[in-house]
């Protein structure tokens, strides 16, 4: 990883991680959560290593953990979700392929292209999120789980389309 990328992604880090900590935890809708935090790992370049992106994930979703009092609940949705990455990014692969260094975002891959991807990773993380908080399938789950995913998944979208995303 570059100097400037490093930075980039450092910054990345620690802002989502304060931003779900400090603000999201007090947003109360009852029903809904709002996860901004899987952000972090979509963001990830794609030649990152799948090492490292597991532990940046671990360390992101400890974080989280610790802010939210969820005894590691987040660490290991962010671990499975980081690790169904490349798994994703190659269900929605462009027909062209990813060129070396190509950033994941909709500059480079197009606004269609960043609504699928978001729509895939945001689904499997509150998925997992959800049943793993719930331990349950009922109405009122797949209710919660609807809910939180259209929210946090436009929150993850505003993110993306306000912010141009660089290295």
């Amino acid at each position: 990883m570059s100097n400037n990328l490093f930075g980039i992604n450092i910054f990345r880090f620690i802002f989502v991680l304060l931003l779900q900590g400090l603000l999201f935890k007090y947003v109360d809708f009852k029903l809904i959560d709002i996860y901004i935090h899987p952000l972090f790992v979509l963001l990830l370049p794609l030649e990152i290593p799948m090492v490292l992106a597991l532990i940046l994930a671990f360390a992101l979703g400890l974080g989280v953990d610790t802010f939210l009092n969820s005894f590691g609940l987040h660490a290991a949705v962010m671990v499975a979700l980081a690790f169904l990455r490349p798994l994703i990014c190659a269900i929605i692969e462009p027909i062209s392929g990813y060129e070396p260094g190509q950033l994941l975002s909709k500059e480079s891959l197009g606004r269609s292209w960043i609504i699928r991807y978001t729509a895939l990773m945001m689904g499997a993380y509150m998925i997992m999120a959800t049943l793993l908080e719930d331990l349950s399938i009922s109405w009122l789950w797949l209710a919660r789980y609807i809910l939180s995913f259209i929210i946090s998944s436009l929150f993850v979208l505003l993110y993306q389309f306000i912010f141009k995303i660089r290295v």
